[in-house]
C-alpha cells in the first residue's frame, strides 16, 4: 500500500511540479550512455542488427532513435503526461497474500480478485505428457502409418537424405516477409541463408560447430541452447520421424483427441531416440495437422507448437508448405515453403565454418 501510494503522489506532484532541465538531461544521459552497451562487442552488433532486419526497422533506425532522445523537450514530456499519465485511469495489478498487506486494498477504491491461474481448457493435450509411454499401442502405430503413406510411403522417405527449401518467413500475417535457403542433411546438419537488405546472413549447425556469419562481419559462434535445439528440430522434423516408422526403439502412442478448426485429431506421443514430440493427425485423412514439443532457447526452457497447412506434394512426397509456430502460445513466425528439392547435389563446404579474418588497421 504504501508503494502503490508513492506512485500516487508521485503522479500527482507531475501536475504542479513539472520534469525539470536536469532531470531530463539525467534521463537522456542515462538512455545514450547505456545503448552503447548494446553494441560494444561484434556478437551484440551482430544480435541487434538481425532484430532489425527481422522487425522491418528503417535503415537509420539508431540514428533516428538517438536523435529522437537528444532532442527530447520540456514540453515535449509534459505532453506525454498530459495525454496518458491519469491516477484515475490507472488500474493496479497486485500479486500477493493479503493478510500480509499492511493496509486492505479496498482503502484505495474498489477491488476486482483475479484468478490467474491458467488450467488447459477441457480435452485440449497440447502439453507434453509428464511421463513420456514406454511403448507403442496399436491405435498410435496404426495412426503413425497413415500420416507415413500420406507423405509417400516409407520407402520413399527413407530415400531422402538431404533436402533443399527456399521460404519465406514473417512474423504475422501482414509483415514483411523474408527470403530463405534452408539445407537440411539429415540427421544433423543445416546450412540456413537469409536474406536481408544488407545482404546474405548464414547459420551453420553440425554435431561440432554452430555460428552465424556475415559479409564483413566473419563468424560469430552460436551461443550453446541455440545450436542444441536447431539440432533438435532437424531430428523433430517429420520426415525424419517417418523414417524411423519401423525402427523398435521408436514409440507411437495414441491417447484422447484435439479439436484443430472443425477436425477431431488424435493425439499420438511420439518418441524417436532421445527426441520427444506430439503429433495431431487427422484420423480420416492421415494428414499431420499439428506438432507440439518442449524446446530450449537462449532465454530458456519453452512450450512449442506448430499448426501444418496447404500440402503440397513434390518428386512424390507431400509435405505441408504453411507452418505456423509458436512457443509458449505466442505467434512467434509464419512460414511458407515456396520451393523444395530432395536429394540435392551439396557442397560440404557449407557446413564449414569461414577463415577469421585478419584485423586492419587505420589512423
Amino acid at each position: 500500500m504504501e508503494a502503490i501510494q508513492a506512485v500516487y503522489e508521485q503522479i500527482e506532484d507531475l501536475k504542479t511540479n513539472p520534469i525539470s532541465d536536469e532531470e531530463i538531461q539525467r534521463a537522456k544521459d542515462s538512455i545514450l550512455n547505456s545503448f552503447v552497451f548494446n553494441f560494444d562487442s561484434p556478437e551484440k552488433v551482430l544480435r541487434e542488427r538481425m532484430l532489425y532486419e527481422f522487425y522491418g526497422y528503417p535503415a537509420d533506425f539508431l540514428e533516428r532513435f538517438r536523435s529522437g532522445v537528444e532532442n527530447t523537450k520540456k514540453a515535449d514530456v509534459a505532453g506525454v503526461v498530459a495525454k496518458y499519465v491519469h491516477q484515475d485511469q490507472l488500474k493496479v495489478l497486485v500479486v500477493g497474500n493479503t493478510a500480509e498487506f499492511d493496509k486492505p486494498l479496498s482503502s484505495l477504491g474498489p477491488v476486482t480478485n483475479l484468478d490467474i491461474s491458467i488450467p488447459p481448457p477441457p480435452g485440449q493435450k497440447n502439453e507434453m505428457p509428464a511421463q513420456q509411454p514406454t511403448a507403442s499401442n496399436d491405435e498410435g502405430k496404426a495412426l503413425a502409418q497413415k500420416v507415413v503413406e500420406r507423405m509417400g510411403g516409407l520407402t520413399k522417405l527413407q530415400s531422402v537424405k538431404a533436402l533443399q527449401a527456399e521460404m519465406t518467413e514473417k512474423a504475422t500475417d501482414d509483415g514483411p516477409a523474408t527470403p530463405s535457403k534452408v539445407t537440411i542433411v539429415f540427421p544433423d546438419r543445416m546450412h540456413v541463408d537469409v536474406q536481408t537488405p544488407r545482404g546474405v546472413l548464414s547459420i551453420v549447425v553440425t554435431p561440432a560447430v554452430g555460428f552465424m556469419s556475415a559479409a564483413g562481419m566473419g563468424a560469430r559462434d552460436l551461443p550453446t541452447p541455440e545450436r542444441n535445439e536447431d539440432l533438435a528440430a532437424i531430428r523433430r522434423d517429420m520426415i525424419y520421424i517417418a523414417q524411423h516408422l519401423e525402427d523398435p526403439n521408436s514409440i507411437f502412442f495414441a491417447e484422447g483427441a484435439v479439436e484443430i478448426g472443425d477436425v477431431e485429431t488424435r493425439v499420438v506421443d511420439v518418441r524417436v531416440g532421445d527426441t520427444a514430440i506430439r503429433w495431431f493427425v487427422d484420423p480420416k485423412q492421415g494428414y499431420l495437422l499439428r506438432e507440439a514439443y518442449e524446446g530450449l532457447a537462449r532465454s530458456g526452457p519453452f512450450h512449442g507448437e506448430t499448426d501444418l497447412s496447404d500440402w503440397k506434394t513434390t518428386q512424390g512426397i507431400t509435405l505441408p508448405t504453411l507452418r505456423r509456430n509458436k512457443q509458449d502460445g505466442r505467434q512467434v513466425s509464419i512460414v511458407e515453403f515456396t520451393a523444395i528439392a530432395f536429394n540435392p547435389t551439396i557442397d560440404p563446404k557449407l557446413f564449414e565454418k569461414p577463415p577469421v579474418q585478419a584485423a586492419t588497421q587505420s589512423r
